[in-house]
């Protein structure tokens, strides 16, 4: 399983997203936020803002980001495909 298999399938099996940080309703806590669903409410609570920060804007991000790897990757395979054929490979 590649990299990117692991990451889709760890996406696959957590809490639908987007996902949001905040002290949504809570007293303010100091630096420590909680990290929410719309739909589902908490997903975890009591990390550094700025964790939670990075883990909702990769919850939210990754997919697209390997959609477009995906894409990426087919362009370069068929680019190949037209160099072999061209320089006769």
């Amino acid at each position: 399983m590649t990299d990117v298999d692991k990451i889709r399938k760890l996406i696959e099996a957590a809490t639908g997203g987007p996902w949001i940080s905040g002290n949504f309703g809570h007293v303010e806590n100091g630096p420590y936020v909680n990290v929410f669903t719309m739909d589902t409410g908490p997903v975890f609570g009591d990390c550094h803002e700025r964790d939670a920060d990075l883990v909702v804007f990769m919850r939210n991000k990754l997919p697209g980001i390997l959609d477009e790897l995906d894409k990426l990757r087919e362009e370069v395979k068929w680019r190949r495909a037209i160099v072999d054929v061209s320089t006769g490979r």
